[in-house]
């Protein structure tokens, strides 16, 4: 049995690669699921990326960026690799799904200037 890896948006940038992966629900407490750490851990070694994001809808509690390192049960272990939350609105004031969204997505991670 074969199963297939991808992560949702792949971007290159020069030498850099960047790995983000879209949620559709708001992660509880503030804290990603173990299965989406995984997940973007696993994509960052596939594509051997330096930054995965998980990107959430809309902000919780005003918080709009998290981002931290792997954690291998009682410490930190070395990785060159960063795990980040992003949160971003998708709908505009008429609740209908922004134009312009992925510009303000690569705004936001600061891949391209305003």
């Amino acid at each position: 049995m074969s199963k297939r890896v991808r992560p949702d948006i792949v971007i290159e940038k020069g030498e850099e690669t960047y790995i983000i992966d879209t949620k559709w629900k708001l992660p509880q407490n503030g804290r990603p699921s173990d299965d989406d750490l995984k997940q973007i851990y696993v994509y960052n070694k596939l594509w051997k990326a330096k930054r995965g994001i998980l990107l959430y809808p809309e902000p919780i509690n005003g918080i709009k960026n998290v981002s931290g390192a792997y954690n291998q049960g009682d410490g930190v272990f070395e990785s060159e690799q960063t795990g980040e939350m992003q949160f971003i609105s998708v709908l505009d004031e008429d609740r209908k799904l922004k134009k312009g969204l992925g510009l303000e997505i690569l705004e936001s991670l600061a891949l391209i200037k305003k």
